[in-house]
């Protein structure tokens, strides 16, 4: 794998640099359930079952406050439940 540098997503990535931490644990939330979506999409065009990894981890991001215990530990699932669906695409 070969990484390329781009201005635009530097400016992307110090903008959210400059979020306060909250902030920025619910743009990763987001941006981990926005991939799971397309993740779950393309199982569905491919007619891959579609079987998605659940656990009540990610449930505590809907709490006021949460720790970063609480957000490592959902990040954990999602990042699980994401390679769940890649091996599933790329699967026989």
């Amino acid at each position: 794998m070969q990484f390329v540098e781009d201005e635009a997503f530097n400016d992307y990535v110090n903008a959210f640099k400059r979020l306060p931490l909250l902030e920025k644990n619910k743009v990763i939330e987001t941006e981990l359930k926005e991939l799971l979506m397309i993740l779950e999409q393309l199982n569905e065009k491919k007619n891959k079952k579609n079987d998605v990894l659940y656990n009540r981890e990610i449930i505590d991001l809907n709490k006021d406050k949460f720790s970063a215990d609480d957000f490592s530990e959902a990040v954990f699932v999602y990042i699980n439940t994401i390679k769940e669906l890649i091996a599933s695409l790329i699967g026989d």
